[in-house]
């Protein structure tokens, strides 16, 4: 459980709820004489993590500072994106490398007491560096963590192979589209992406709120799993109808509408179930976690750009 209760604690809450509580395991419901925060406003449900009396807990922090760091990390992200992007000839190299400095930047960043002047430029690090070094590749051995690395890289993979070859497949006849023409229809993806983005995360909310309420109000990290199923059947349909759709020429809006559309549905909102599933079951080392599946997920990508566009130009041939 994330709530900071010691052991006396926890077997009472046992010999309630007449369940063994595992790491990852989180109370949703008052129980005996333990109550926990809500989230206010009327509203019952307990809030997981549990925020602490400390004012610097991140938890507690006013909607501003809340706000300037989640634009920060987009800004970090969109920026980090762009880079490869622009050296077209070295994109492979470039997402390798920037996978592999997150062993670097996750410890030296991610360590300190969680508050305000983690945003200044210097500040002391706390923990053990070469320990933090090896904990994502020790977290390769957890199966947990592989579903969630694989997901992510296959969600993202599975666009790859779809979009890298959209020149050749609208560039040539009987399509003839230009270039500018060719990037537009990425719009699709962007709308479907932004659907995704916007439906993920209340849908597998509701997925394990739901079964939460039927195991007595006790939530399990797992619970959020089902969530997965609709998209993964929008991914199977999404390629599905770009890769016949490229092979049999049929009209753009199919292949753009439904076939990128849906491919943008699934690549922003899989990564982020599967994520928050394995972020569920460890806590405690969570930057440790997504330096694990984003370097899975480069790696994959870097095996996809480089070896797929060479294999359709020779299948093409054929």
């Amino acid at each position: 459980m994330e709530e900071n209760l010691d052991e006396s604690a926890l077997r009472e809450l046992e010999d309630v709820l007449h369940t063994k509580l595992y790491p990852g395991t989180e109370i949703m419901k008052d129980v005996g004489t333990h109550h926990f925060v809500k989230s206010g406003r009327g509203n019952s449900n307990v809030l997981v993590p549990q925020p602490s009396d400390d004012p610097h807990d991140p938890l507690n922090w006013s909607p501003m500072w809340k706000a300037i760091t989640l634009t920060c990390a987009t800004m970090l992200s969109f920026s980090l994106n762009l880079g490869p992007l622009a050296l077209a000839p070295m994109f492979g190299v470039a997402i390798l490398v920037l996978c592999f400095s997150n062993f670097i930047w996750d410890p030296w960043l991610g360590r300190g007491k969680p508050s305000k002047s983690q945003f200044s430029l210097f500040q002391h690090y706390e923990g053990k560096f070469l320990r933090e070094l090896w904990v994502p590749w020790y977290l390769y051995i957890f199966p947990i963590v592989e579903l969630a690395a694989f997901v992510v890289s296959f969600s993202a993979s599975g666009f790859l192979v779809v979009n890298l070859p959209q020149t050749q497949a609208f560039a040539a006849p009987p399509y003839k589209y230009s270039f500018q023409t060719i990037g537009l229809f990425n719009l699709a993806v962007l709308i479907g992406a932004i659907i995704g983005l916007f439906t993920n995360g209340p849908w597998s909310d509701w997925v394990a709120a739901y079964l939460t309420k039927k195991n007595n109000g006790v939530r399990e990290p797992e619970m959020r799993l089902p969530a997965m199923i609709p998209y993964v059947l929008i991914m199977i349909l999404g390629s599905v109808v770009t890769a016949v759709g490229y092979d049999y020429h049929w009209p753009w809006q199919a292949i753009v509408i439904i076939g990128y559309g849906c491919l943008g549905m699934q690549v922003s909102a899989l990564p982020s179930i599967a994520s928050t599933y394995a972020v569920d079951s460890y806590k405690p080392i969570t930057g440790s976690l997504f330096v694990a599946i984003t370097v899975n997920k480069n790696v994959w990508g870097y095996g996809v750009s480089k070896f797929l566009t060479p294999w359709a130009e020779e299948k093409a041939d054929l």
